[in-house]
């Protein structure tokens, strides 16, 4: 659930991922990203939605980074926001490196809005983004991952980023 373990997987593999870097407490070493940049707790199971922010400048990142550590946040993860079109969410099952994903799910609507959760979406077939997926799946195949899990990306004109894998 390490997000910037994904995120060495994804530059590994080839998959297209939003530039990142990792701050541990107490959160003074130099961000190295232009902004707009997006911060959030490094591990997703410690941390909450609700703390998430889109920060513009350097004086709104050390805001954020003052309340993280109000928040006894250990280590958060700083990425480039990616001003995407719309966001998918993937749900499928691997087991015995054989991968079952039937479609994705098109956000319409997202609150909060482009850093929330899903509220209305639509169905789609995967083979708009087959090739760009398979690099995903991939990923879970070399990790011998076996059970249920969430794909999570990001769709800007003809391109994929992903976002999270969420192991269920």
């Amino acid at each position: 659930m390490d997000k910037f373990e994904q995120y060495k997987l994804a530059i590994e593999n080839d998959v297209l991922v939003a530039k990142s870097q990792v701050l541990y407490y107490p959160f003074e070493k130099k961000v190295d990203l232009e902004f707009p940049l997006i911060i959030k707790p490094l591990i997703s199971a410690e941390g909450v939605k609700a703390d998430i922010s889109v920060v513009e400048s350097q004086n709104d990142l050390q805001t954020e980074l003052i309340k993280f550590k109000k928040l006894d946040y250990k280590s958060v993860i700083i990425q480039e926001f990616i001003d995407f079109d719309y966001e998918c969410d993937m749900s499928g099952f691997s087991f015995d490196r054989q991968i079952s994903v039937s479609g994705y799910i098109q956000k319409k609507r997202i609150w909060p809005l482009k850093k929330g959760s899903l509220t209305y979406g639509i169905v789609r077939k995967i083979d708009k983004f087959e090739n760009q997926i398979k690099k995903i799946t991939d990923i879970l195949k070399e990790l011998n991952y076996s059970g249920l899990f969430d794909i999570e990306f990001f769709v800007k004109g003809d391109k994929i980023y992903l976002n999270e894998i969420i192991f269920r």
